[in-house]
Formats: structure tokens, sequence, C-alpha cells
């Protein structure tokens, strides 16, 4: 996966539009989805807090990958640090009792 840099006002850096899957959020995006590959991501959440020069990252797994996977969570937000440089969470997503979505399973 390849960044490309935005280019500024006046100065043209490539002949040809920037593709957006070389944008930076794209490419974070894309490293997320690798470092949790056979996992679903369900839900994310970015918690800024007041004193915290970025935010963090609350990434939401499915429940059902939950006994082969609670090992590996603190593995998957050292690795996700590591590639993009973000704080993160790995947490799975229970849903409480007796909501709707709960109800239609």
């Amino acid at each position: 996966r390849r960044i490309l840099r935005r280019e500024k006002r006046g100065q043209r850096l490539l002949k040809q539009k920037r593709p957006v899957s070389r944008t930076l959020t794209a490419v974070h995006e894309a490293y997320l989805g690798d470092v949790v590959w056979p996992q679903r991501i369900v839900g994310r959440h970015s918690v800024y807090s007041v004193g915290a020069a970025a935010p963090s990252h609350k990434i939401f797994l499915d429940v059902n990958s939950r006994e082969t996977t609670e090992h590996k969570l603190a593995a998957f937000s050292a690795v996700h640090k590591s590639l993009t440089g973000k704080t993160s969470e790995f947490l799975y997503h229970v849903l409480p009792h007796g909501t709707p979505y709960e109800q239609q399973r």
C-alpha cells in the first residue's frame, strides 16, 4: 500500500488526480482490515480526551470469533500502533439483552 501526498495549491505533483485508494485515510483503513483479517469490524469510536494530542480509537469486533481471538487483542493493538501511529483499543461489541437487533436474531 502506498500513500501519496496531497497536492498543494499551485503545485502540481502528479500528472493525474490522486486515487482515493492512495490517501492516508484509505491506507490506514486497509491496514486495520489486514490486521484483524479473519474477524469482522462491526463498529468504531474515536475518543477525544482533554489533555491528549490525538484521539484514541476503539474498534469493535464481532462477538462470534471471541473464543479464537481474545488472546490476540493486545497484539492487534501493538501492530496497528506500529503501522499507523494511532492508539487503538480492540473490544468485542456485545449488545444488551432486549435490544431490537438482538430480538431479530
